[in-house]
């Protein structure tokens, strides 16, 4: 009679389908539904860390909502950037330039773009791994490295790339390399298992106290987004004025500019807001 009712609770609570699927012992299907606005005082005097693959990289995907955070709720922001970007050249002036010269370039790019939004380049961790070679390195070093890191950095909150290809997202759509880059899907899977690893004390205890972010959100750009920020208009001029710092990535300022604006309006569709920066969550 008990287990009955039981049935007949889940029954009406959650549906058939999800009933049926916790008899199978897997979780119950989820469904689709619009993003949730981040309310980013939630946050207030919070520490995040956003964890990238290449110094461009957080200008693209979170820029706008790190200016929020800085100017408006005294949220402490600290990157990681795992690669040096010392392949990554779009501009005429440092198209004959050296790996070791254009790595030089973009550390102090990712330095200035940061200071644009807020963060102060105490915050800025370039680990200084090749551009395009992440999967080529120890994988268990680079964990272990970015575990430290999380563990050290005190973060409330964790950000990365999405751990797996969005084929969506098609280059041939306008997407570039959203959907697919190996150091992007290469360092969101390092950083999924590196914060997993940074709340267990046994694992590498020798790297710091065990310390686990208590919200975890991967970049994104698909239908699988669950939560957006609105930037406005303020966070998209900074977001925009930050990736330019990156003058080594970009042929015409205008066109960038024009990129980053649709992109944001883009993300924005189905929410409150005119330009949009948003996230899935794993928590």
């Amino acid at each position: 009679m008990k287990k009955l009712t039981i049935c007949l609770f889940l029954l009406l609570t959650i549906g058939w389908n999800a009933l049926a699927s916790v008899a199978q012992g897997v979780p119950p299907p989820v469904s689709p539904s619009a993003p949730t606005m981040l309310d980013l005082s939630a946050w207030r005097g919070k520490t995040i860390v956003l964890i990238s693959a290449h110094p461009d990289d957080i200008e693209a995907c979170a820029a706008g909502m790190v200016y929020l955070l800085t100017s408006q709720y005294n949220v402490t922001v600290k990157y990681i950037i795992v690669t040096n970007g010392d392949k990554g050249c779009s501009a005429s002036f440092c198209l004959n330039s050296t790996s070791q010269e254009i790595s030089v370039i973009r550390y102090g790019e990712a330095l200035n773009a940061a200071a644009i939004v807020g963060v102060d380049p105490s915050n800025v961790n370039i680990m200084d791994y090749e551009d395009a070679m992440v999967t080529a390195y120890n994988e268990v070093e680079i964990r272990m490295r970015l575990t430290k890191a999380i563990r050290e950095s005190g973060a409330d909150v964790a950000m990365t790339w999405f751990p797996y290809p969005q084929f969506k997202l098609r280059p041939s759509q306008g997407w570039g390399d959203l959907g697919y880059h190996p150091d992007h899907q290469a360092v969101g899977k390092l950083t999924l298992d590196a914060y997993m690893n940074s709340g267990i004390k046994r694992l590498f205890p020798d790297l710091g106290s065990p310390a686990r972010p208590g919200q975890f959100y991967f970049f994104s750009f698909t239908d699988d987004r669950t939560h957006c920020v609105d930037i406005g208009q303020a966070g998209l001029k900074q977001k925009i004025a930050a990736y330019l710092a990156h003058k080594s990535q970009y042929f015409s300022s205008f066109a960038m500019s024009y990129m980053l604006t649709t992109l944001a309006s883009e993300m924005a569709k189905g929410t409150p807001a005119t330009y949009a920066e948003c996230f899935q969550a794993y928590f």
